[in-house]
């Protein structure tokens, strides 16, 4: 049996207790496992690092192309997988079954139905979206307004006034 020195520990371990790397001439990594995880369990409990990776998080999630790649492996992975499918319809049964549920959606609705911006942008999106499904190429330029009305309005004075 191979064994191989952490450079961490110092202790001769055999190469199982290693995790592979291909980029290594052995195949493994110099820390063994238990050294590696014991970094990585400290690292994650640094709370400057978890801020920073959430931070990059939310920026990735919140990129258009992100959302939209992840709804299209939903949407497949809904149409071919029928445990799944069973799975997200009794979860989401449940979830509509939450008297406070109704609740919050329904003060949701009210809330955006009253702010202007929000039915402009939403206007636009929907057209877009037509627009999208008929294949036309407009609908470049319909998403391009609806991104403008989303960053036409933005807090700009100090009394908390939206300025154009």
């Amino acid at each position: 049996m191979k064994t191989k020195l952490c450079t961490k520990c110092g202790e001769e371990k055999s190469l199982e207790e290693f995790h592979r790397c291909k980029s290594n001439k052995d195949g493994r990594y110099s820390n063994c496992k238990i050294c590696k995880n014991a970094k990585n369990k400290a690292r994650r409990a640094d709370p400057d690092y978890r801020e920073r990776e959430n931070a990059k998080n939310r920026e990735y999630q919140s990129n258009p192309d992100y959302r939209e790649r992840e709804n299209a492996k939903q949407r497949v992975r809904y149409a071919n997988d029928p445990d799944y499918r069973e799975r997200e319809n009794a979860k989401n049964k449940a979830h509509r079954a939450d008297p406070d549920y109704r609740e919050r959606e329904n003060a949701n609705r009210r809330a955006h139905r009253a702010d202007l911006d929000y039915r402009e942008r939403e206007n636009a999106n929907r057209r877009a979206q037509r627009h999208r499904k008929k294949g036309e190429k407009t609908a470049f330029m319909l998403m391009k307004a609806a991104d403008i009305l989303k960053n036409k309005f933005k807090k700009g004075n100090d009394d908390g006034k939206r300025t154009k």
